[in-house]
């Protein structure tokens, strides 16, 4: 029956037609497979990337902890920032607004984490809020320049409970 078909020059163009129409499904659906895979490796490598400059950045903000290390109690052991010499003020109000900003970095960031992962540095993140009189001082007065979710996060206590990092 399909010879027969072929051979009948009436329904040449119809075999023609089919099979340049399966030829040219197979090339769609063999350049989607490889557009897909060209577009997961594109993702891994961004998210490579994403990570290799939070790190980057966060190394830096241990960096300027080492240089200075008489600003480290005032992010982790909530040393007042009442009573301090005004250079020294000044100082500890940069490394707050650095810190910040390091912060609001990483919510920008935040897709291309692991649920599990972001909690984490939401973690970090409100432990060294807590722990920083000094950066809830700077924020008080800086509040509008930053992302509301970042100060939901930030503000929301941390419970023994939660993972930590």
């Amino acid at each position: 029956m399909i010879l027969q078909v072929v051979t009948q020059p009436e329904n040449g163009w119809v075999v023609l037609t089919a099979i340049s129409t399966l030829t040219y499904t197979l090339a769609a659906v063999a350049g989607f497979y490889y557009l897909n895979k060209q577009m997961r490796h594109m993702r891994r490598s961004i998210n490579s990337q994403t990570y290799q400059s939070i790190y980057s950045r966060g190394f830096e903000n241990m960096e300027l902890l080492l240089e200075y290390p008489e600003l480290r109690p005032y992010f982790y052991e909530n040393k007042s920032i009442r009573k301090i010499d005004p250079m020294e003020y000044q100082k500890v109000m940069a490394l707050s607004e650095i810190i910040l900003d390091f912060f609001e970095h990483l919510l920008a960031e935040k897709e291309t984490f692991t649920p599990e992962n972001f909690e984490h540095w939401k973690w970090y993140m409100r432990d060294i809020y807590s722990r920083s009189e000094a950066m809830r001082v700077f924020l008080a007065d800086k509040e509008d320049y930053y992302n509301r979710e970042l100060l939901e996060i930030i503000r929301v206590p941390n419970k023994r409970e939660e993972v930590r990092c």
